[in-house]
């Protein structure tokens, strides 16, 4: 295997430096794949350089190139250069992270060119009424936004929660049990809450004024690092199998923010999956909070992958790269997850 290293071109001839990336070049050249990261798509055939952008939003790579699709969508071209008297520096180089998002973002934008994800808009999200009528608010209220939005989707008829509930949520009902809960935990109005904490009170019932969520309907817990496949397939596994009819849902908590992760059975029983985010997502003109769609399970993996480099920051990228991943010393890792699951109360 012989390191090769690329400068990131965009169509219109820009050179992106932010975004050079170091692959690797296969001494077979059977094709291209990033150092120590999951393997790129089998190479295809060489392609001149694009003059416009691509109708299909995928990845293709050859010996001299790789197209990708942007998040502006605009396309660029991964342009090899092999010799070793170059003047670039390592300096220049994005970190096997940076590569790493590269691709878990271009892998998202082909599923969802293909249909297999699709974003929707939540007409309010999280914070969005500072000040409601009751005198409470939604700040930093994920840890029970989340919890709220799998009980009332495991309680729902037909294909689950519908997004005017979760509306009706994130504004009208959980404020009055956040502030319940931070009263009940000794923090200030719009503190952040420790999603743990918040279960414990949710399933205890006294601070909330009813059991919400009951320990029967408890499935498991799993952790670990959001970017190993090992780890998230035991998180997975918590939703059964995709012939499993069962509604199951679950509170993920990653980089200090908690979404839902909700399993939807159609009439038909086909399973999709539903990732739902109270934070502030720009759709356009307007903002809202957003449910993601994944028609299979293979395309909630990428999801997963891709959600997760995308949380990453310049300082998160430089830990990952110089520390490997530890379990047993994984609090401060910015990899680290953990997610709560359940099911319909019997």
């Amino acid at each position: 295997m012989a390191n090769a290293r690329f400068a990131l071109i965009r169509a219109n001839g820009d050179m992106d430096t932010e975004l050079n990336v170091c692959l690797t070049l296969k001494d077979d050249e059977s094709g291209l794949e990033p150092a120590k990261t999951a393997p790129l798509p089998k190479r295809v055939a060489s392609k001149p350089p694009l003059a416009k952008k691509p109708t299909a939003k995928k990845l293709t790579t050859d010996v001299n190139r790789a197209v990708i699709i942007l998040d502006d969508d605009s396309d660029a071209i991964i342009i090899l250069d092999d010799d070793s008297d170059d003047d670039m520096s390592d300096d220049a180089l994005v970190s096997n992270c940076k590569s790493t998002q590269i691709i878990a973002r271009a892998k998202y934008l082909e599923l969802c060119g293909n249909k297999k994800i699709e974003v929707f808009q939540i007409t309010t999200y999280q914070g969005r009424l500072i000040t409601s009528s009751t005198g409470v608010d939604s700040v930093n209220g994920c840890a029970v936004i989340s919890p709220l939005v799998v009980v009332y989707h495991l309680n729902s008829e037909g294909a689950g929660i519908a997004n005017n509930m979760i509306v009706q949520i994130i504004d009208e009902i959980a404020p009055v049990i956040l502030s319940r809960v931070r009263m009940q935990l000794g923090l200030p109005d719009g503190d952040l809450i420790n999603p743990s904490d918040a279960h414990e009170c949710l399933v205890d019932g006294n601070p909330v004024g009813g059991n919400i969520l009951n320990p029967s309907m408890f499935v498991g817990v799993r952790g670990g690092n959001l970017c190993d496949a090992g780890n998230v397939t035991d998180f997975l596994k918590l939703f059964g199998h995709d012939d499993d009819q069962q509604p199951i849902a679950a509170a993920l908590l990653f980089h200090a923010h908690v979404v839902s992760i909700l399993k939807v059975v159609q009439s038909d029983g086909s399973i999709w999956y539903d990732l739902v985010d109270s934070m502030p997502t720009h759709f356009k003109t307007v903002i809202g909070a957003s449910r993601t769609r994944c028609k299979d399970i293979v395309s909630l993996r990428a999801l997963l992958y891709w959600y997760a480099c995308e949380k990453f920051s310049v300082a998160d990228a430089k830990y990952i790269d110089s520390k490997k991943w530890d379990a047993r010393n994984c609090e401060r890792d910015p990899r680290v997850f953990q997610g709560f699951a359940w099911k319909k109360s019997s």
